[in-house]
């Protein structure tokens, strides 16, 4: 869907005897909860058959390959395929486009296709000895289809993501170690590891992250649950508000500024919902209670998702810790007698005394300030943790 400010449409599945029955979508406009007549695409949307110049009998391998968007290049675009050639089967990268016989890019086994806007070049996983094995990540120059290794550890899985700035996001599962992230800059051929909320980035879908009115800012699925704000400078994913329905991916969603609002698709019924651009004040009047005693933060405990967290050394330091901060991987280290604690902003892998515990929040640097998530903290601590709905209080009692 989109809307800017009275100028609603939606974009729905045609009718049999529609006008535009040789097409799949359609734009409609939707006024008053009534849906109007065909009108044009919104600027900087497309209507793109991502199997656009794919023949029909050719394997098409959907779960490798990305949206359009993703891996276009020109009027053209990069797919994985597997396609008649003579009496076999060639499998690997093509170059397909509208009205145009697929060209072989490259052969083998590839996914995740996408490429780096303003340039000629597609970055993808390669798995060189077949899936079984590792995998390493190449970039291709779609003009002379030159294919290069980038220098990046051969792992069990990497997965190009999505560019934000001009820098390639990867996703990536080392043999040895946690699920982790990292840019790659074209331009120098350079990785740098990075940390922070990616993964309101997995609900990526037939379009483009919505643009906030402020720059670098962009409205996305936190989960399937929840709306928020995703700021590709500081990589932190703010929420917004809660939604009682699910939601399938960022197609479904669209938030108006203006009127307050995110107007959601659920099970083909179109709903509104209201939704702030402040982030509320959820954490008023939170109290912590340690031990029989009352703890304070330098700033306010906050709710997230149903979790609180908190200022990372207050609570460390009232648990019994020392604790010191890692400024370049953005590390929380914490230490008592018999227990080491170690926490990484926008990971979900907490590390106690060398066994690793998930937690379902993260660690985050919200205003400046690192916040934790005190529960599992706490219960990592050897403390028992009680939630007072009553007058918003959290107890935390030694064993």
């Amino acid at each position: 869907m989109y809307k800017n400010g009275n100028d609603f449409r939606v974009l729905i599945q045609c009718k049999e005897n529609s006008e535009n029955s040789g097409r799949k979508l359609e734009w409609h406009s939707f006024n008053g909860g009534t849906l109007g007549g065909i009108v044009d695409e919104p600027d900087g949307f497309a209507i793109e058959n991502a199997w656009a110049g794919v023949p029909e009998d050719a394997s098409r391998y959907e779960h490798l390959n990305k949206y359009p968007w993703l891996s276009s290049w020109g009027d053209k675009s990069v797919k994985l395929l597997s396609v008649s050639s003579g009496d076999r089967q060639i499998y690997g990268l093509f170059l397909t486009g509208e009205n145009e016989e697929p060209v072989p890019i490259s052969l083998g086994d590839f996914s995740d296709p996408v490429v780096i806007p303003g340039t000629d070049f597609v970055v993808c996983e390669e798995a060189p000895n077949g899936w079984v094995g590792l995998r390493k990540l190449v970039k291709i120059n779609l003009k002379t289809f030159e294919k290069t290794d980038i220098d990046f550890p051969e792992s069990e899985s990497v997965s190009p993501m999505i560019c934000l700035d001009g820098k390639l996001l990867i996703g990536c599962k080392p043999v040895e170690g946690s699920y982790s992230y990292y840019m790659y800059d074209i331009s120098n051929d350079t990785i740098e590891r990075v940390y922070g909320d990616f993964n309101c980035l997995t609900y990526l879908s037939g379009r483009n992250l919505q643009q906030t009115s402020e720059p670098n800012k962009y409205y996305v699925l936190g989960n399937q649950h929840s709306v928020g704000i995703f700021d590709t400078e500081t990589y932190t994913f703010t929420e917004l508000t809660h939604s009682p329905v699910m939601i399938y991916n960022n197609d479904y969603v669209w938030v108006d500024e203006d009127e307050g609002k995110m107007y959601v698709v659920v099970n083909g019924d179109l709903i509104s919902l209201p939704v702030s651009n402040e982030v509320s004040d959820n954490s008023e009047n939170v109290t912590v209670i340690l031990n029989g005693e009352s703890l304070s933060f330098d700033k306010a405990p906050i709710i997230e998702n149903g979790r609180t967290i908190v200022p990372f050394r207050q609570i460390f330091e009232a648990l019994g810790y020392e604790v010191s901060w890692n400024g370049e991987d953005r590390s929380i280290l914490a230490e008592k007698s018999d227990m080491t604690m170690r926490l990484q902003i926008g990971s979900n892998e907490i590390t106690v005394n060398d066994e690793t515990v998930y937690s379902d929040t993260a660690p985050e640097l919200i205003d400046s300030t690192t916040y934790v998530p005190i529960r599992i903290i706490s219960e990592n601590s050897g403390c028992d943790v009680l939630w007072r709905e009553e007058d918003r209080t959290i107890i935390i009692n030694s064993n």
